[in-house]
């Protein structure tokens, strides 16, 4: 199983950071959203959550409803876990119910809602708001390990940034907060708009436009409308907005900014904030400057995709927003850990049947970006591992579907070929059928292998891993949930680093 590594690890999960006062009590629950209940208990709540299987002492439960599943078949089962209350449908048959409080409302979602606006208008943190087509989780994580080296800092845990998921995460916003890193996603138009009114954010910061949901959305100025929505929601007129100088949409939505007298800040290689990277074997270092001033820092990762030091420079400029000195806090990024699946990098011992015996053959590099894929992010990897080839034998690309592009799907996976230093890639595997089309066009030695299922693609690929190969691993999330989508390829190769794994020669 992959071990995640992840940067201010604090899942919702786990323990929340310890206030003096608890999170709710249910009496302010029951306020925020029109509840009732029969019990007088003035218990605190400590976290609100969603999921019975991960309940802990002092929960409040929020029972979910889907197609195929019901949370209200669980409230006992989080009860018994330490739930102190939940929230429950008015015609919930809670009689047998026992061990926590049911608070009775019309409708959990709306109410879940009413308590995620109750905890912003309570609050006294600075908000931060973040989306974008592709990045803006890590672009999340980036900012809230900056801003919890000064201060208590509340964010978005996973990537929680949906229909539930952001009000989810608004109702665990602490009073004793000072800042709260929102991410917001979207599958249609609308859905960033009611996000922003909801948040109300001092700061909004777009990763970029880019290609993601064009099937849905059918443009690319759809795309770009839609992030704009974000807009919509902001705190007042001295809020602002943090936006990346290279890409497309930027110029039209300074235009709309400015009609509105709202302030910019702009990120990227050439931008009020900009960066400039240095590789090294271990990874890059990016020098971040503010443009007409003296200030500048530098960070340290271990990671070889040239836009980590577009997302630093982004938090350098949220930072300036929020009247804080960037060029201090920068610094502490040197101890970011990358998530699994979005590009963490890490050396991989490769052991060889050899005589009967597993012997140590030597290191190769294996690059996890299995999280997901779009045509922008599929890009920036593609770039990276072109990259590093300098720093290789070999650089092999395993690739998976890009999924929700309409029409257009064909030319944006065939469209991968030409992408700059792609023919420098010494080997491409694969998987899914609009990949294949790729594949069909590749020169014969750079075909790898194509195979419908990841798995398959996995069992050959480790038969012909070498010291010193530089292996990428990216594809969208929605594909082969069964088969455990592009994150069987790592999990295979990680294998590779376990003597009593081994099943090869």
């Amino acid at each position: 199983m992959t071990k995640e590594r992840v940067s201010n690890s604090s899942d919702l999960e786990n323990t929340p950071p310890k206030f003096e006062s608890p999170l709710w009590t249910l009496t302010e629950i029951c306020e925020a959203t029109g509840g009732s209940c029969d019990s007088k208990d003035k218990s605190g709540i400590e976290r609100v959550f969603t999921d019975s299987r991960k309940i802990k002492s002092g929960d409040l439960f929020i029972p979910l409803q889907g197609p195929l599943f019901d949370g209200h078949d669980f409230i006992q089962d989080a009860f018994d876990s330490g739930a102190v209350g939940a929230l429950v449908q008015k015609e919930f048959d809670g009689s047998k119910i026992t061990n926590g409080v049911l608070i009775y409302v019309d409708d959990v979602m709306d109410a879940l809602d009413d308590l995620a606006r109750e905890s912003r208008k309570r609050t006294t943190a600075k908000i931060i708001a973040v989306t974008g087509s592709y990045g803006k989780t890590s672009m999340k994580d980036i900012l809230s390990l900056a801003l919890s080296s000064i201060a208590p800092t509340h964010k978005t845990e996973r990537s929680f940034n949906n229909h539930w998921g952001l009000p989810l995460t608004l109702s665990n916003l602490h009073r004793d907060h000072h800042y709260a890193v929102i991410e917001m996603g979207m599958n249609a138009a609308g859905e960033i708009r009611t996000h922003s009114l909801m948040v109300q954010p001092h700061v909004a910061l777009i990763t970029n436009t880019g290609d993601a949901h064009i099937g849905k959305l059918g443009s690319l100025e759809n795309v770009a409308k839609a992030k704009a929505e974000i807009f919509e929601g902001l705190i007042d007129k001295n809020a602002t907005v943090i936006l990346y100088s290279e890409n497309w949409a930027t110029k039209e939505h300074m235009t709309l900014l400015k009609s509105k007298g709202i302030s910019v800040l702009t990120f990227g290689e050439m931008a009020v904030f900009s960066v400039a990277n240095k590789l090294s074997p271990k990874g890059l270092e990016f020098f971040v400057t503010e443009e007409k001033t003296d200030f500048a820092a530098r960070v340290f990762l271990p990671v070889f995709a040239k836009h980590w030091g577009v997302n630093i420079a982004a938090c350098a400029a949220t930072l300036k927003a929020l009247a804080l000195e960037w060029q201090t806090i920068l610094p502490s990024l040197s101890s970011l850990y990358i998530p699994a699946g979005r590009g963490v990098v890490e050396q991989v011992t490769l052991y060889k049947n050899k005589q009967n015996q597993q012997t140590n053959a030597g290191k190769f590099i294996l690059i996890d970006d299995s999280y997901n894929a779009a045509p922008g992010s599929m890009k920036k990897s593609l770039e990276a591992l072109a990259f590093m080839k300098r720093t290789s034998n070999r650089t092999i690309a395993v690739l998976g579907d890009m999924l929700e592009l309409g029409q257009e799907s064909e030319a944006y996976h065939v469209g991968l070929k030409n992408i700059q230093g792609f023919s420098d890639i010494d080997l491409i595997y694969t998987s899914g059928p609009e990949m294949q089309k790729l594949y069909d066009l590749l020169p014969l030695e750079q075909k790898g292998l194509s195979c419908e299922l990841p798995q398959d693609i996995a069992d050959n690929l480790v038969k012909d891993v070498r010291p010193s190969d530089i292996i990428l691993v990216k594809g969208s999330r929605g594909q082969w949930a069964d088969q455990g989508r592009m994150v069987v390829v790592v999990e295979t190769l990680k294998q590779l680093g376990q003597k009593d794994q081994i099943k090869h020669a």
